[in-house]
């Protein structure tokens, strides 16, 4: 018989309750820009290229003169939202969510452990309905370009112009901090402080971390650990594939650019996070790593299923020796309790929601706990 097969995905950003990037950057209309070459090896200062190996789409936030970058800047601000960090500079008290690798590549320039979050919206937008979509972004200081982590989808125009919203909310790559500073430091070993990557096939919700990330059972170097009701950012970008080094430049060192067959600029909250006993394949050459596992609330439009081809054993998240794992960074975000705008309270505000359901507080009933009686006390 036939068999028809149906895939379920988010296109853009979905409804939430909240706002987190309700903050809209007056004075600062932008484009997404494409840089053609996108070639670090070949790259001149007074050339083509962004200068990054990884989190790299090709893309930057184009069309914007001096104050309107300006006002950007300030907008940003602190993307780690920690001062003790002292990375804030320049009169706008912000900081480029990127450090250069120094050494012979001192032009090249990564995302740090915390590159910034943006919300863009069309200017030519029909209503306020239409959501926008999310970016990840760092500063490239050396070509003044802010270069976005994950690519739009190909038939994105590069004239169209966005309004730019940002957020108090905080992004931090999920990593294995063997060193105790809480974020990605310039200079560590490429073992010292290893991203954590995931394994996932398109269109399915469950992702395979290479090292346990998960709060309940994760050893206290993973910086941050995750848990339920956490939301993250997994977004189809250029990853790192032989080394994590982020200075190597070896052939087959890094993927290929995302292919822009979908918006993966989303945000997932986490379902369900857990660890299994190893699988018949998960320390086999046919297999990868599927002990740690996360299941999110959506599913992801594109396939993480590309593996490491290193052999260096504690690269990709600390990995158990050389086994296979996926190459997809983790990036989670931490909502602030400011710069938000609630459309709508979950229960009225009236209730907890609990599966789905309303539990109303005394005094309330309905569905929705959005009626007050007196036989409800």
């Amino acid at each position: 018989p036939a068999k028809t097969t149906v895939v379920t995905y988010q296109e853009g950003i979905s409804g939430e309750f909240v706002d987190y990037f309700a903050a809209k950057c007056t004075g600062v209309v932008a484009s997404i820009s494409y840089e053609g070459a996108n070639s670090v090896v070949s790259a001149a200062l007074t050339g083509d290229g962004l200068y990054s190996y990884e989190m790299n789409s090709g893309y930057y936030l184009g069309s914007m003169d001096a104050p309107e970058e300006a006002l950007l800047k300030k907008c940003l601000g602190d993307s780690d939202g920690n001062d003790s960090y002292g990375n804030n500079v320049e009169v706008y008290d912000w900081d480029y969510g990127s450090y250069k690798v120094g050494g012979t590549h001192i032009d090249v320039e990564t995302p740090s452990s915390h590159p910034h979050a943006i919300k863009l919206v069309s200017t030519t937008a029909a209503d306020d309905f239409t959501g926008g979509l999310y970016y990840l972004t760092w500063y490239q200081s050396t070509l003044n370009k802010f270069v976005l982590i994950n690519a739009p989808v190909t038939t994105t125009s590069t004239t169209a112009s966005y309004y730019v919203y940002t957020t108090d909310g905080v992004v931090e790559r999920v990593i294995v901090d063997t060193t105790g500073h809480g974020q990605i430091i310039r200079g560590q070993k490429i073992t010292a402080q290893p991203p954590v990557t995931a394994y996932f096939t398109q269109y399915s919700n469950v992702m395979y971390t290479s090292y346990d990330v998960a709060c309940e059972t994760a050893s206290s170097i993973v910086e941050p650990c995750l848990d339920k009701g956490d939301m993250l950012f997994v977004v189809d970008t250029k990853n790192l594939i032989y080394s994590q080094n982020v200075s190597a430049t070896a052939s087959g060192t890094m993927l290929a650019l995302a292919t822009g067959a979908a918006d993966s600029g989303d945000l997932y909250t986490i379902s369900k996070i857990y660890k299994e006993d190893p699988t018949a394949t998960t320390f086999t050459p046919t297999g990868h790593e599927d002990r740690f596992r996360i299941v999110l609330d959506k599913n992801i439009p594109f396939a993480g299923t590309t593996t490491t081809t290193s052999t260096v054993s504690g690269e990709f998240g600390a990995r158990s020796g050389l086994t296979k794992v996926g190459v997809v960074g983790l990036f989670k975000f931490t909502p602030a309790t400011t710069g938000n705008y609630e459309f709508v309270s979950q229960c009225s505000g009236r209730g907890s929601c609990v599966d789905g359901a309303c539990e109303c507080f005394k005094g309330y009933t309905k569905d929705d706990c959005g009626t007050q009686s007196a036989y409800a006390v």
